[in-house]
């Protein structure tokens, strides 16, 4: 079973101690914490772990939809427009309260229009790269959202408007669909 370390090195000092609290996440979605203090005088350890069969409480950049993309360099977002014929990507921060509560609604319509639209995301305070990105597509606030249509931006929002993006996306996705037959002629 494997593990991925969330967070490792969060000291908090205080008079006589110090404290390191290192989380874990588990394959099967358990959470481990263990908080260590140090005793400045004399050195001594102490452990304290806790499990937790409940999963850990997400931020931005923990949830990951299956068919969101999240780009993590110019060269990434470069790619991915030139390889598809459309394009949503969203612009967001790991702080950013709207970005939190317009990221399920997203997700829920990037899997439904998974096979009409290319849907990314790139966190903006993850790393230089992504910030590089912010900076060359000029974000300033946060989400942002950018639609590309055959290497063309068409369309580009600032903020958390479920209606430009529900609309977005049924305009988009239809671009996109197969023609049905419908009484022997083609609509």
């Amino acid at each position: 079973m494997s593990e991925t370390i969330l967070n490792t090195n969060s000291l908090q000092y205080e008079e006589n101690k110090c404290t390191n609290l290192n989380i874990c996440k588990k394959d099967d979605g358990a959470v481990e914490e263990e908080q260590v203090q140090i005793d400045k005088k004399d050195g001594t350890a102490h452990s304290n772990k806790r499990k937790s069969k409940k999963k850990r409480e997400t931020d931005t950049a923990d949830i990951v939809s299956s068919s969101i993309h999240q780009l993590h360099s110019e060269q990434d977002l470069n790619r991915v427009i030139k390889s598809n014929k459309c394009v949503i990507v969203e612009f967001v921060t790991s702080w950013c309260g709207a970005c939190k509560s317009i990221q399920d609604f997203y997700n829920n319509l990037s899997d439904l229009h998974q096979d009409s639209i290319y849907s990314s995301r790139v966190i903006c305070d993850k790393n230089k790269h992504t910030k590089k990105i912010a900076t060359s597509y000029n974000i300033g606030s946060y989400p942002v959202f950018i639609v590309f249509v055959n290497e063309t931006v068409v369309n580009r929002w600032d903020g958390a408007d479920r209606g430009k993006l529900e609309a977005t996306f049924e305009r988009q996705g239809k671009g996109s669909k197969s023609k049905k037959k419908r009484g022997g002629k083609f609509r």
